[in-house]
């Protein structure tokens, strides 16, 4: 296997020819959603009377992560992912006192451990000439980051805008996902994809309202997801690859209920995200590689674009 058929299987599939590597990488994204709100009503089906806002929100992330993948026998590896996150965020209203040209701002930016996660791998096929190489993958999420609830709001003076204090690093609960993942060679190209299921174990808060005012303890249950990628890549060179890939994740509702009720599902809280990826690998030394990628949203589910940088060392 040539070094740079490597180090496009590292970063679409898994490799067990290395018996350790340890990845650093930086990440970049941004996201901007901008939501109209009407307070009032509609006179003769012509006129609003009322309160108009235009909200914005823009959402600068920065993520670090330090990855250690450790393999045990030709068909066994292990990995834990360390992640931290520093978030910038922008909150925008348009339309104080119902005027077009009037609006408030506020910044709120936090850096925090995001969720630790570690994995397991177990090769149920190796590639042969009419079979792809076939990896069966088991992950679990802990809940290590700062969740998005408990968070105070407040508002500004006017009351026309009104944001929290702190901004979430985690998802707030324990995650277990399974799947699998293809790869087969044709040289020079490699063809690979993914498909994975999650489960999100509910659980509970003191406080589930989202106003930060009073507590209301209950218990949530994020939406489960299916996610799936597929993609190609091209060895270009000995120490050079380019590829591409198509990422979509759906997530399925998500539920809460209060202390001692029924479980109520709340409205757009399914998402669908998807994402167009570019990259290049290119190997550095013997053993280390740096990865380069840039990839566009494709929803508004979705960060507009993100940026990633991946330095992987094998020893």
């Amino acid at each position: 296997m040539g070094r740079s058929t490597e180090d496009v299987l590292a970063e679409t599939h898994n490799v067990f020819t290395r018996k350790f590597t340890l990845e650093s990488s930086i990440s970049y994204s941004y996201f901007s959603r901008k939501d109209l709100i009407l307070r009032g009503f509609l006179a003769l089906d012509a006129i609003f009377l009322g309160n108009l806002n235009l909200d914005r929100i823009r959402t600068n992330n920065l993520q670090l992560d330090v990855v250690g993948r450790y393999t045990l026998t030709p068909n066994w590896q292990f990995e834990l992912a360390v992640p931290y996150l520093y978030r910038m965020n922008q909150y925008d209203s348009v339309g104080e006192g119902n005027s077009s040209q009037r609006y408030e701002s506020a910044q709120v930016n936090d850096g925090l451990l995001g969720d630790v996660s570690a994995g397991v791998y177990y090769r149920i096929m190796a590639e042969e000439e009419s079979w792809p190489d076939w990896v069966w993958n088991v992950r679990m999420r802990a809940p290590t980051g700062k969740h998005p609830y408990d968070i105070e709001l407040v508002s500004s003076e006017s009351g026309n805008l009104t944001y929290p204090i702190e901004t979430p690093s985690g998802a707030g609960a324990w995650g277990v996902s399974t799947g699998f993942s293809l790869a087969k060679t044709y040289d020079p190209a490699i063809v690979f994809f993914n498909l994975n299921y999650g489960w999100n174990i509910p659980q509970h808060f003191d406080d589930i309202s989202g106003l930060g005012v009073v507590d209301v303890p209950g218990e949530v249950d994020l939406g489960d997801y299916i996610d799936y990628s597929l993609g190609l890549a091209f060895a270009v060179s000995e120490r050079m690859s380019l590829g591409m890939s198509f990422n979509q994740r759906f997530y399925g509702r998500t539920q809460q209920r209060l202390d001692d009720q029924a479980w109520e599902k709340i409205p757009r809280s399914d998402t669908n995200t998807a994402t167009l990826g570019l990259g290049a690998t290119l190997a550095l030394t013997e053993n280390l590689s740096m990865v380069t990628s840039v990839g566009a949203g494709l929803t508004e589910d979705t960060p507009d674009y993100q940026i990633s940088l991946r330095f992987p060392y094998r020893f």
